[in-house]
């Protein structure tokens, strides 16, 4: 039955290429445009740190733009991040600090997650993030901004490109989605100062051969990184220690991100559970209480004890606070960080940018 199934898949996947080729087409003409300044490019009076990648969703550009920004705090650097907060109910630009109360609707649910980290900076949020960048720096005083997911917002001038590369699922030939995860064409790797490849740890042999590959464009430094668990903690944020974890036999998951196969994975073979049941939503998913019922009516049904969820799902779990019912303990978020090998190689990159940019200021 599964080879029948794989080869209907691998049918389907290939009625999908004239899609992919098209999408390869329509980016390559845009660059083009960007390369040979056609299009306008704006400038921002601050270093602008870009962090994305060249695939669609979960290479860790959210979790490498909160590593980023912890570091830049605890050297007390004035931090700005603009953000576009894909799938938020609401199209106006907003600015907005630490101490102001925003919900996670106005700002998408990615940005809510950078915004807890965010201890004296600011955040802008909207889809020209040139236009947001210049409100934001009439009234805060900040030395860097970073561009989370800013890998093709080409509008706005950038300082540094860090890109990101999930390594389990790179591909070997050049076309888009979705006949391929790439959302970018692989000669625009050429623009990347530094090239961050995630999930290795697992794919050694792989990660050779795509090294190999992106130093046909670019002599760029290749990094590593891995995901680390941080803690679990239950939606009213109650850490679970270890021997807790170790009472429950029975675990399940869901979730509605971008690559949901990848955080059971993490789970399975990275930390060692099995899970028994797992339920995935669209990405950047809005949780409402019928849909959400029927997940934890079926998770029940199957015997499942604990559920776990990453943190962008938890934030949006509060809107069906109701029909979570005695889930509400056994529902464990998982907080997970970015590990980049030789980070500094990074960090010093962004404060030569900065120290750069003061010294132009004396001047």
């Amino acid at each position: 039955m599964n080879a029948i199934i794989r080869k209907i898949l691998k049918s389907v996947i290939w009625i999908l290429l004239p899609l992919g080729v098209l999408h390869w087409v329509i980016v390559y003409i845009r660059n083009f445009l960007y390369d040979h300044h056609i299009l306008k490019i704006s400038r921002l009076p601050l270093p602008v740190i870009s962090i994305g990648n060249l695939q669609m969703g979960g290479t860790g550009k959210t979790p490498l733009t909160i590593e980023m920004i912890s570091y830049l705090q605890s050297k007390n650097y004035r931090v700005g991040v603009l953000t576009r907060g894909y799938k938020r109910k609401s199209k106006e630009p907003l600015i907005v600090t630490s101490e102001n109360e925003s919900s996670v609707e106005l700002l998408g649910d990615e940005p809510s997650i950078i915004l807890k980290h965010l201890k004296n900076g600011v955040l802008g949020v909207g889809r020209d993030r040139f236009q947001v960048g210049q409100k934001m720096l009439m009234k805060h005083d900040l030395d860097v901004l970073v561009l989370d997911d800013g890998y093709q917002h080409r509008q706005l001038h950038r300082d540094m490109d860090v890109c990101l590369i999930d390594v389990s699922r790179w591909s070997n030939h050049p076309f888009l989605f979705p006949f391929s995860f790439l959302r970018d064409t692989r000669s625009s790797l050429k623009r990347a100062d530094v090239l961050v490849c995630t999930r290795a740890e697992n794919n050694l042999n792989r990660l050779t051969d795509i090294e190999n590959q992106i130093h046909s464009f670019t002599e760029a430094p290749i990094l590593t990184a891995k995901f680390v668990l941080e803690d679990f903690y239950t939606l009213e944020g109650k850490i679970i220690p270890g021997e807790e974890v170790q009472t429950f036999s029975s675990f399940g998951a869901f979730c509605g991100i971008g690559n949901p196969h990848q955080f059971y994975d993490f789970l399975e073979k990275s930390l060692g559970f099995h899970l028994e049941w797992k339920w995935s939503f669209p990405d950047h998913f809005w949780y409402d209480d019928e849909r959400l019922l029927q997940a934890l009516n079926d998770a029940r049904e199957k015997g499942v004890e604990v559920l776990f969820t990453t943190e962008k799902d938890a934030l949006k779990l509060f809107l069906c606070k109701e029909s979570l019912g005695n889930w509400q303990q056994n529902i464990w978020v998982v907080k997970v960080r970015l590990e980049v090998d030789k980070f500094e190689f990074i960090t010093n990159r962004v404060e030569e940018n900065i120290k750069r940019y003061r010294n132009q200021k004396k001047y």
